[in-house]
């Protein structure tokens, strides 16, 4: 089913108000009539421009306050941007209570566009925003199954209805700043390409899926590929107290995926293996092979469809809410929702997902140590009885203390805005690292 969202002006990048301490801690400040020494400049402009990437109109006077830069040095850094064509002037604003002149308001000037494109197992989306982030249109073909499909076939699939996307939005090709393809399996980032996904064979090794969307775009138009999970992980970064601790994520809709933060920073590693914690050992003596070659992955011990069939072969207790449910109908959020019910059978299924977790976990902290952990799709709506259980377990280990455990916590955005928000937070990114915007005097 094709469904197509109109969202106007609904922001989906706000920065936190912590944001303010983040930038501001940042800042060069000086007040003297002679220019600045060039790299102190430069850093200044840097901050000041950071502070117009919400899409939304700022006077001097509230930039000044946000990085703690002199209102004269904002103001110098203000007209260079507008001079470049990188702000523009929105007229004044409305007089405040303390009277005075009407400050003029500034907002930044990017009359291009951003694209993101999922291409996830039972999805495929396409988002277009504008610099502020604000979703301007978006189709979703929620009823299709990738990885049943040659990479042909999705090509194929792609093409045809981005085509029919850019005609119903009226874009031209040379309006879009970046597009941003989300999808799964492991990156070659160098050749901007997908390496192997092991949950779809059949889809080959080192695949090139960026050439035949490229043709629909300009030739100043920049591509980007990541996992899933990697791309999520980005709209977290929109939170200064994220940027600034070891983070890591965990993707539970489409199997196990992660990314893990240090300082802001996307870790990846050498062959981009960093954060396949679906692909951890957890049980060396399981007797089912992962698509990636390895036995006890776990990926496939919390798979649902091995919890259905061990209810399947069981004989469930008379008063159990799982009695007379289809098994293709038992899945992850039914088996929370019950275990928070009471449910005994539901809760013996969740511990044993818990505890799996927990194992990663506590193997993962032993080479990463986060401070905190996020759990994003199916598993952010685990509730109180997995929360209960998986910490119960991690305070197993005796190196753990109530005092440095990392945090728990459960993003219950939909995975799918969490995507197109870290697309853009990435192509932004990339057009704000440009050091043209900042050089001249």
């Amino acid at each position: 089913m094709n469904k197509t969202a109109k969202c106007g002006k609904k922001r989906m990048m706000e920065y936190s108000k912590s944001a303010e301490e983040t930038i501001s801690s940042a800042a060069v400040d000086y007040d003297e009539t002679p220019a600045l020494p060039s790299k102190l400049k430069t850093l200044n402009r840097e901050n000041i421009l950071k502070c117009f990437r919400d899409g939304k109109e700022h006077t001097a006077s509230d930039i000044s306050g946000m990085t703690g830069i002199s209102k004269i040095t904002t103001m110098r850094a203000v007209r260079f941007f507008c001079e470049k064509g990188v702000l523009e002037t929105r007229g004044k604003a409305h007089q405040t209570k303390a009277g005075g002149k009407y400050p003029e308001l500034f907002r930044i000037n990017v009359r291009q566009y951003i694209l993101s494109i999922a291409i996830w197992s039972g999805v495929i989306s396409f988002t277009l925003m504008d610099f502020g982030g604000t979703v301007i249109d978006q189709s979703v073909y929620s009823d299709i199954n990738t990885l049943k499909m040659t990479m042909d076939e999705i090509l194929n699939f792609v093409t045809k209805r981005l085509a029919l996307f850019q005609e119903k939005v009226g874009i031209a090709k040379d309006e879009v700043y970046g597009v941003f393809v989300s999808t799964s399996g492991i990156i070659d980032y160098q050749k901007k390409r997908i390496i192997y996904n092991a949950q779809a064979p059949g889809w080959g090794k080192n695949v090139y899926l960026l050439e035949p969307i490229k043709k629909l775009f300009g030739k100043h138009t920049h591509f980007f590929l990541d996992n899933g999970g990697k791309v999520i992980a980005r709209a977290l970064l929109l939170d200064p107290v994220i940027r600034q601790k070891r983070v890591m994520l965990i993707t539970t809709s489409w199997g196990i995926s992660g990314c893990f933060i240090s300082n802001g920073k996307i870790l990846n590693g050498k062959t981009s293996l960093i954060g396949e914690v679906g692909h951890m050992t957890i049980d060396i003596n399981d007797k089912e092979q992962c698509n990636c070659g390895s036995y006890g992955c776990l990926e496939r011990l919390v798979d649902i469809r091995r919890i259905r069939e061990d209810i399947e072969t069981r004989q469930l207790p008379p008063d159990s809410k799982l009695n007379g449910i289809p098994k293709d109908q038992i899945d992850e959020k039914l088996l929370f929702r019950l275990a928070s019910q009471g449910d005994e059978t539901s809760q013996r299924y969740v511990h044993y997902l818990a505890d799996c977790f927990a194992y990663a976990l506590r193997n993962i902290s032993l080479v990463f140590d986060p401070q905190i952990v996020v759990f994003v799709g199916d598993y952010a709506y685990a509730g109180e009885f997995f929360d209960k259980c998986i910490r119960s377990k991690l305070n197993e280990f005796r190196y753990y203390s109530d005092e440095n455990t990392f945090d728990i916590v459960y993003e219950q955005r939909t995975m799918l805005e969490m995507d197109y928000t870290g697309a853009a937070v990435a192509i932004e990114d990339h057009y704000f690292s440009n050091p043209e915007l900042y050089e001249g005097e």
